[in-house]
């Protein structure tokens, strides 16, 4: 499987952050499609940075929701003892696509 995640990164502008990921998705996409063995392909979108996200293009590529994850998940702070308020805005809604057409989804719901 892949991971890409989104508006993890502070100060970049909406527009760049979506024309990257974008570009990141089709090129990931195309990759799995000739790549069988690949499997799944996550992003994890920053509540923070939803905004800048054109869902209906995700689902028309064939990303449909797949978790949330908390503030915090696998914090190095919140590991060290270091402050959760740090890692208040680092929440993230995970879609994720399967993209292989003449392979069953394997990806657990």
């Amino acid at each position: 499987s892949r991971w890409v995640r989104a508006g993890c990164a502070p100060h970049v502008p909406w527009l760049r952050l979506w024309a990257t990921l974008q570009a990141y998705i089709e090129e990931l996409l195309e990759e799995a499609r000739s790549n069988s063995g690949c499997g799944a392909i996550y992003i994890g979108v920053s509540l923070m940075s939803m905004q800048a996200i054109d869902f209906a293009w995700l689902s028309d590529k064939g990303f449909c929701f797949h978790h949330y994850r908390p503030p915090g998940h696998g914090s190095s702070l919140e590991m060290e003892g270091g402050s959760s308020s740090s890692t208040e805005g680092s929440a993230e809604l995970v879609y994720y696509c399967w993209p292989h057409k003449d392979v069953e989804d394997m990806v657990p719901q």
